[in-house]
């Protein structure tokens, strides 16, 4: 399914996007992309998507910056009083006077900070999580939009399916006596008159046709299968594969149906079957 996702945070001068889109696949992924000195933050963004989303491509663009008109040094003083603190005891041992000038103390490592370089992916992965969580549910609630559309089609479709399984019902129920018609017409064409229509001969030819070309069970699996997608339709779990296995089955069935019938009526109606469920599957795709 497609959706598109896309949030910001901004907190303590730092300031985090998050862009998120999917598309339509078969299969689950994720694709990430961070900036450098952050990879670290991957896994636990993947995981998080994966929360979400079970199904589709979804891309991930993060951004991390700090803001303009914030200042990008910070000055230690903790450091800075611990350092003079020792210089002066230490003067005091060697007797030696003086006092440590300003510029001498900002040499002094850590005293001065950038802002920057002490941004560490575990100080950023909070804010870098709740952006994230907003893009998702903007994404999330896109796709839901788009699957309340995908559920109407769908149900169309497999309405249309329906009254095509009843035309080869209908048609399956008159196989019998058209099979003994047939049978009996080829037997006067070629020249045989003493046959009855209720000879025990004709009776059991035509028992062995009907058993050999019934479909009772591919229709009751395949109204097994309407039922079970009429229940997915219902359902708040994600439902695709599920759907994808349904289409896979039905097809099954409808060609059983085809390669055991028959008769012209049922094999212009598998035809028909078989280009919608086509269009079904099609449609699946794109359903979580």
């Amino acid at each position: 399914m497609t959706g598109y996702g896309g949030a910001y945070v901004s907190k303590a001068g730092i300031k985090v996007t998050v862009d998120v889109s999917s598309l339509n696949r078969k299969q689950g992924e994720v694709f990430i992309s961070l900036p450098r000195d952050f990879d670290s933050l991957e896994p636990l963004i993947r995981e998080d998507c994966n929360s979400c989303i079970s199904r589709g491509r979804l891309t991930v663009r993060v951004g991390i910056q700090v803001e303009e008109g914030t200042p990008t040094m910070s000055f230690n003083e903790k450091i800075a009083a611990d350092y003079i603190k020792e210089i002066r005891i230490l003067g005091k041992k060697l007797g030696l006077p003086g006092e440590i000038s300003l510029e001498k103390l900002l040499d002094v490592p850590g005293v001065m900070e950038s802002k920057t370089s002490s941004l560490t992916p575990e100080k950023v992965w909070p804010q870098v999580r709740a952006t994230l969580k907003k893009a998702m549910s903007e994404l999330i609630a896109m796709r839901e939009r788009e699957g309340k559309n995908l559920t109407k089609d769908l149900v169309k479709r497999v309405e249309g399916l329906k009254k095509i399984l009843k035309k080869i019902e209908k048609e399956s129920k008159g196989l019998p006596g058209k099979y003994k018609e047939i049978f009996l017409k080829r037997i006067q064409q070629s020249g045989i008159t003493n046959i009855h229509p209720d000879d025990p001969r004709v009776i059991q030819e035509v028992v062995i046709f009907v058993d050999r070309s019934d479909i009772t069970e591919e229709i009751t699996r395949l109204k097994s299968h309407f039922s079970q997608f009429d229940h997915a339709t219902k359902c708040d779990k994600p439902v695709g594969r599920m759907l994808d296995f349904l289409a896979q089955e039905m097809g099954r069935e409808i060609n059983t149906i085809g390669s055991k019938a028959n008769d012209g009526v049922i094999a212009s109606c598998v035809v028909e079957f078989k280009t919608e469920l086509e269009k079904f599957r099609e449609q699946v795709q794109n359903v979580e």
